[in-house]
């Protein structure tokens, strides 16, 4: 049995109202298409995505090296989708067939599909009961057998009933996909083929035909709406609480917090109102204070990130300290034994082990050696108007309060800057870098000042 998945991303998903593909929006930050994608990839199946509306902009975020891109120019439905993706699978005895906009569908279901197959089936697809089954096509049985599947529009008063729905996932025999395709008609009220009407053309020509059910009822549940897409975003970040859970994680309070299901984290310490997103990962010892938000990073051992912090594709070694209110954005790497206080931020620099920058200062495309102190009030004037330049400060520099780094500079090891410089030449090491104007007293100003205003 040689099976390759065929991945539907081709729609244009319009009860979303949203201009982007909806396979690309982000799921708990992570975009919805890559669900499926990492299901595919730890069972080793090939992939074949079928893109077609905006497909440049799906294409632009998925792997290239790990699918191929199979291209439907006209959006014709989900059975034409199929039909244009099969010159590209011959190789293959059976189709795994996947919606790129149901993502919670779960690897162990897609093992129950394949090894389901494997019995002799044709047809094997996903079905489960909805509490509440609107909008889904239903699953349509004669004496307890699958006949057929029958959108949610075209329901009688009694099959409006039934709540077993079809979950948009089929593993099919080829040969008994391409009958059932060159049989599929042309729905007359919108215009095209629905991948849907197979279960009933292979029924009536004698194929074998079957269904398995999820472990829960919500693999099934697709982004069609924007109350579906509320509705997976809050079942996937309970689902990622209950995975950190699982892995030693101590969350104390579950409803207000959310972690991503792609992200990592192991025995931390998560206070409420925490947000952890994409696909970060959050080593023993960690703890994430009330209110942090923590966008596809790493933060290592024993770590402590404080209150209200924002921390967004960052890495963050052992023994780190970070915030309350700080903020890390993209690039950032503090090392063994930083600590950034409040109201730091820091964009595209690596700091150095025992780096202390622990009020209001500002450390962009910069590079800081270990052991050098950044006072309160510095920043790095890394833009010139035109482009970026970086600041390099060596190991064990002293910088007073109130310090602006005109990049490009660089300062030596060991130097010291004092209080208030504006710094535009290099520091050599052991120097000190000052550039305060003499200080003057008028004598009398402030009584001609007062006398003035009066």
């Amino acid at each position: 049995m040689k099976v390759a998945c065929v991945l539907l991303a081709a729609g244009k998903g319009k009860r979303m109202g949203s201009d982007l593909p909806k396979v690309i929006l982000p799921l708990c930050g992570v975009p919805i298409i890559f669900y499926q994608l990492n299901n595919l990839k730890k069972l080793k199946i090939p992939i074949f995505v079928v893109l077609g509306h905006k497909r440049e902009e799906v294409e632009r975020i998925i792997p290239a090296n790990e699918v191929k891109i199979v291209v439907q120019k006209e959006q014709l439905g989900t059975a034409h989708a199929v039909k244009t993706a099969m010159p590209a699978v011959e190789e293959f005895s059976h189709l795994l067939i996947l919606s790129g906009d149901t993502p919670m569908i779960k690897s162990s279901t897609i093992k129950k599909l394949i090894n389901t197959a494997k019995e002799g089936y044709d047809c094997v697809f996903l079905a489960g009961e909805m509490e509440n089954p609107d909008g889904y096509g239903r699953v349509i049985r004669k004496n307890g057998f699958p006949v057929a599947i029958k959108e949610d529009r075209h329901l009688d008063s009694k099959e409006r009933k039934i709540k077993e729905v079809n979950m948009g996932a089929y593993l099919l025999r080829r040969e008994a996909l391409s009958f059932a395709l060159s049989k599929v008609k042309k729905n007359e009220e919108s215009g095209e083929y629905y991948l849907t009407d197979v279960v009933e053309i292979l029924y009536k020509n004698g194929f074998k035909i079957t269904t398995v059910s999820p472990s829960c009822w919500w693999e099934g549940v697709g982004v069609n709406t924007p109350y579906d897409f509320y509705l997976l975003t809050s079942i996937a970040y309970r689902e990622g609480v209950k995975n950190a859970v699982r892995r030693g994680a101590i969350v104390l309070n579950p409803d207000v917090t959310y972690i991503s299901p792609f992200s990592i984290v192991k025995k931390a310490i998560i206070r409420p109102f925490v947000r952890i997103d994409g696909m970060s990962k959050i080593e023993n010892g960690v703890e994430i204070e009330e209110g942090c938000i923590i966008v596809d990073t790493v933060i290592k051992r024993n770590s402590k990130i404080k209150a209200y912090s924002v921390i967004e594709k960052s890495i963050i070694a052992e023994n780190v300290s970070a915030g309350p209110f700080a903020r890390l954005r993209e690039g950032t790497v503090l090392k063994t034994g930083s600590k950034i206080g409040n109201f730091v931020e820091v964009k595209k620099s690596i700091i150095g082990e025992n780096v202390k920058a622990q009020h209001l200062a500002y450390i962009g495309d910069a590079e800081v050696g270990e052991g050098t102190n950044i006072g309160a009030g510095t920043i790095t004037c890394n833009f010139d108007g035109f482009k970026k330049n970086k600041t390099y400060i060596g190991k064990n520099v002293f910088v007073g309060s109130d310090v602006q780094f005109i990049a490009p500079v660089k300062i030596g090891d060991y130097a010291w800057i004092g209080a208030g410089s504006t710094i535009t030449k290099d520091v050599p090491p052991y120097a000190l870098g000052i550039s305060r104007a003499e200080q003057k007293n008028i004598e009398g100003y402030a009584k001609r000042k007062k006398r003035c205003a009066e």
